[in-house]
């Protein structure tokens, strides 16, 4: 069996692999996170808390609320929420856990629109146990009075308010709509984040032609689909190569793993492979990243880190030189054969 070392780092963590399992509700079942730090998991992003549970809380316990924290959803989106993540309570109690059962970094999760007072509550998840925060604040796209310059100033704000709180580390989950991600970046570090993550999931609009409506549909992710995230990788790495970058989405092998991180990543983030095959995709995942150090003559992941190239800055001109300097261009679609036959086999 290949010694290799797949120990990486993460946030200034030392992990015991470069792999991450993404915010999910599975990561929130104590039975479930022990088995995934066996199969060799780095560390865990637990489900997401909302924004709307933690201003209704506070609400409740007569805490100071901010006029734009006052407007927040219903009790039935509370309920709903709470079944998702356990509740505060729930939530604290599970870090709690984790970190009794379970020799790996336990991430927690914030999800809102923009900064307040609910991210105060940054402060109760480090005295859980909380090993790392991660942080996600995105307005509703519906907001045209928003430009990118505000967005980016709010988010920048929030990032500031939670790591002025907490000295656990604190990365930023990104969508991939911002203009320029390696301006971002640097805004992010100078802010106090450790680390960003790309990307968040994307939003998957299901479309009703029969009854002429649209509504948002959660899935898992294709699986393979990580050109977005190389893209981000590339361009997040250029605007600040010394943050620590993990990449989120449609990763689900080894080869996956390789590529984000020659891209720019330090880690990967594995989580809808694990739905469709459980905890033996760490260690499936992990067999081939070893083997793929032991084929190219590296003697630890780390080493692989160290030895990607710089990160391309000239976009512009590798752009032209991929559509100017070949007259063959790929079809990811594969060839359908046009030959049909019996039900024997026999072509016709």
């Amino acid at each position: 069996m290949s010694l290799t070392s797949l120990s990486a780092s993460y946030l200034g963590l030392s992990l015991q692999s470069p792999i991450i399992v993404g915010s999910c509700p599975m990561t929130l079942q104590p039975e479930s996170v022990r088995q995934l730090s066996l199969a060799g998991a780095g560390a865990i992003v637990l489900p997401s808390l909302f924004e709307e549970q933690i201003v209704r809380h506070r609400h409740q316990r007569g805490e100071n609320v901010s006029h734009p924290e006052s407007s927040v959803e219903d009790g039935s989106y509370e309920q709903m929420a709470d079944h998702y993540n356990g509740g505060l309570l729930g939530y604290l109690a599970a870090i709690t856990t984790h970190k009794r059962t379970a020799d790996v970094p336990i991430i927690a999760s914030l999800n809102g629109r923009a900064g307040g007072h609910w991210l105060d509550f940054a402060v109760e998840l480090q005295r859980a146990g909380a090993d790392a925060i991660e942080l996600m604040l995105e307005p509703d796209f519906i907001e045209p009075s928003l430009g990118g310059e505000r967005i980016e100033q709010k988010l920048v704000t929030g990032v500031t308010s939670v790591c002025n709180q907490v000295s656990i580390p604190v990365s930023v989950k990104l969508s991939q709509y911002h203009t320029n991600l390696a301006n971002l970046a640097r805004q992010l570090t100078a802010a106090g984040a450790a680390g960003i993550v790309g990307f968040a999931h994307a939003t998957t609009w299901e479309i009703s032609t029969e009854r002429i409506q649209t509504s948002i549909q959660w899935s898992l992710t294709h699986a393979g689909y990580i050109h977005p995230t190389i893209d981000g990788m590339i361009r997040l790495r250029a605007g600040e190569p010394a943050i620590s970058l993990a990449a989120s989405g449609g990763i689900c092998s080894a080869e996956d793993v390789c590529r984000t991180v020659i891209a720019g990543a330090d880690v990967a983030m594995v989580t809808s492979e694990i739905y469709r095959a459980g905890p033996d995709a760490v260690e499936t995942i992990l067999t081939g990243l070893r083997n793929f150090l032991d084929l190219h003559h590296f003697d630890s992941f780390a080493e692989l880190v160290n030895s990607r190239p710089m990160p391309m800055r000239c976009f512009r001109r590798s752009r032209l030189d991929s559509m100017t300097q070949s007259q063959h261009f790929e079809d990811p679609i594969p060839d359908v054969p046009h030959h049909t036959g019996d039900r024997w086999g026999h072509l016709s």
